[in-house]
């Protein structure tokens, strides 16, 4: 899932980091599990983005492993 952040951290390496895929085109049935990363922009921006914490609920809702980094949500 892709909130800007990746895209963040890699101009700030100056480096490009690809996201494997956006958020729009992914299947949460198609994940056993959930890692969000913390950081600075990820829990500030996570919950505004509908879209992404429908995705979120989902893994809940199945039962699947959600895991956090630093001060993920």
């Amino acid at each position: 899932m892709s909130i800007n952040y990746f895209d963040y951290i890699c101009s700030r390496m100056r480096s490009h980091c690809p996201v494997g895929m956006p958020l729009e085109w992914a299947n949460p049935d198609e994940y056993d599990a959930l890692l969000l990363p913390g950081g600075a922009l990820n829990p500030d921006q996570l919950p505004t983005n509908s879209q992404a914490v429908q995705f979120v609920k989902s893994f809940f809702a199945a039962g699947k492993l959600v895991a956090t980094i630093c001060h993920g949500l």
